[in-house]
């Protein structure tokens, strides 16, 4: 982490040594991709979010579908089930 605000300073104090109009060019892309980069992480949030939502949702119903009524459902039919090494 370090090295990396190393580079930066570094890049920053040469375009401002080198020539001005560098170092303006240089602040101003880094403003603007610094905006963007704060909007589309702000976005993937929500996206994010969303998406777990949905698969929750969607895993309930398949889940629901496929598991049988628990009056059925016994634990010497579930022991029955499972491999003798794990038990």
């Amino acid at each position: 982490m370090f090295n990396i605000f190393m580079v930066t300073f570094f890049i920053t104090l040469s375009f401002a040594f080198l020539e001005p109009f560098f170092f303006i060019g240089y602040l101003i892309g880094l403003a603007i991709f610094g905006l963007f980069q704060a909007i589309f992480m702000a976005n993937a949030g929500g996206a994010w979010d969303n998406a777990k939502k949905v698969v929750e949702v969607e895993f309930r119903e398949k889940a629901a579908s496929c598991m049988p009524p628990a009056s059925s459902v016994t634990l010497s039919a579930i022991r029955s089930r499972t491999p003798a090494a794990s038990r």
